[in-house]
Order: structure tokens, then sequence, then C-alpha cells
């Protein structure tokens, strides 16, 4: 099973290098730049993974994410140099399910998701 996966970074170089890793028989990567593109994306494909950069207004995403048609239980997780206490709270409420610092080396980001994707995978059996 290929799992489909929305990854948005306002950078095009971590884009690129993130699609490039992440793209493979076991993921289908959409990227995106900007929140037009990833609002877009969000309504209009069902994902099982978001990646949201903070930067592109990730809050709102979730929320947009939340009241879309086909991504309402969608596990997210944020990007974000920030690391502030309060708004990490503010993501949990909202129902993100972790919290990535950048700046980020590619190939750990990597392992963190699929090492999330398959302790996901355990919870939806039990």
């Amino acid at each position: 099973m290929a799992y489909r996966l929305l990854f948005t970074d306002m950078s095009p170089m971590v884009v690129e290098v993130m699609h490039f890793a992440m793209d493979s028989e076991e993921y289908i990567v959409d990227t995106s730049q900007t929140f037009q593109k990833t609002y877009s994306l969000i309504n209009e494909n069902k994902y099982d993974l978001l990646i949201l950069d903070y930067d592109l207004n990730a809050f709102e995403l979730v929320n947009d994410a939340r009241k879309s048609r086909y991504n309402k239980e969608v596990e997210i997780l944020i990007t974000s140099f920030l690391n502030e206490s309060e708004i990490r709270k503010t993501a949990k409420k909202l129902g993100v399910s972790g919290w990535i610092e950048k700046p980020f080396i590619p190939e750990r980001l990597v392992k963190k998701i699929k090492d999330f994707l398959a302790e996901n995978e355990k919870q939806k059996k039990i």
C-alpha cells in the first residue's frame, strides 16, 4: 500500500529534497510552497499524512483540513523553527499529531515519517 503525503515548505530546495527523498513505491508525495496551493491540494485529494510548514499559516490549513471532504481525520505534523510551548499547545488542541523542529536533516525526517506512519498503522489495527 502506498501512502499519500503532502509536504509543504516555503523553501523550494527543501521541497525538492523531500520530494526526492520520499517519492518511492511506498509513498506518493505532493508538495507545495504556498498557502493557496496547499489549500487546494487538501481540498482535492485524500492524504494519509500532512506535513505542514508553520510559516505557511499551518493552523489555518489544519482547520481547513478538518473541514475538508477528504481529510477530516488525517494525521498532521508541523515543521517549524519555533519551539514555543504556547504554539505547540495550540497545535495539540487543533489535533496536530506532532511537531518537527527545523532545521532537520532530510534522512532523519524521512525516518521519522516512516516510523510515525508505521506506528499509526499499528494503532489502527488495535
